[in-house]
């Protein structure tokens, strides 16, 4: 057998052990997502922008949209508010897939007498939906020109398990902080200097 041939083999084999523990993986990883069985009640989350090329000294609108996807009613906290603590959480990356950091950060903390206030929930029935409006600055969140995605993860502030008791009435359909967190599609804005 000569040198080439045998090389040959032994690369495709060395191959061969690398490529079918990934095929396996990715088959279990995709009948894992088809068994999911989605709850009756589902939040999805939309992300929309206002404009998706603008200036580094331009102001920026982004909406965020929190919708029943789901067949049965759900509860959701009514206050959307920026920052781990409050819910909605922006990610921003570069086009290496670098995260980027705005100039101020987003730490806003809900109100705990707000969490204990059973009218501060509202229900989203099937296709109905609870947004807000982010007005910010492109110096603020992307820093310098170049192109961005922004994605939008939403955790409510309000857990489940302590909604009972805080307000003193039942909510068994609340969309709690026990959940997974939502998040939307991406978003690509490309900012530019002038």
């Amino acid at each position: 057998m000569s040198a080439g041939v045998f090389m040959i083999k032994w690369i495709s084999r060395r191959l061969l052990l690398i490529i079918i523990p990934i095929i396996i993986i990715q088959a279990q990883g995709n009948a894992f997502e088809n068994n999911i069985e989605h709850e009756n009640g589902w939040l999805g989350i939309e992300l929309l922008c206002s404009n998706t090329k603008i200036s580094i000294k331009d102001s920026i609108s982004f909406y965020v949209k929190l919708a029943n996807t789901g067949n049965k009613k759900l509860t959701v906290f009514y206050q959307l508010e920026w920052g781990y603590i409050a819910g909605l959480q922006m990610m921003i990356t570069d086009e290496a897939g670098y995260k980027v950091l705005s100039e101020i950060y987003d730490d806003y903390l809900t109100i705990p007498t707000l969490i204990r206030n059973p009218s501060s929930y509202i229900a989203l029935y099937p296709r109905h939906y609870w947004g807000v409006t982010r007005l910010d600055t492109a110096k603020n969140l992307f820093r310098k020109p170049g192109k961005y995605s922004v994605t939008v993860t939403y955790l409510s502030p309000a857990f489940e398990s302590s909604v009972e008791e805080d307000t003193g009435v039942k909510i068994k359909d609340l969309w709690g902080r026990e959940r997974v967190p939502i998040i939307s599609s991406t978003v690509w804005i490309e900012v530019t200097e002038d």
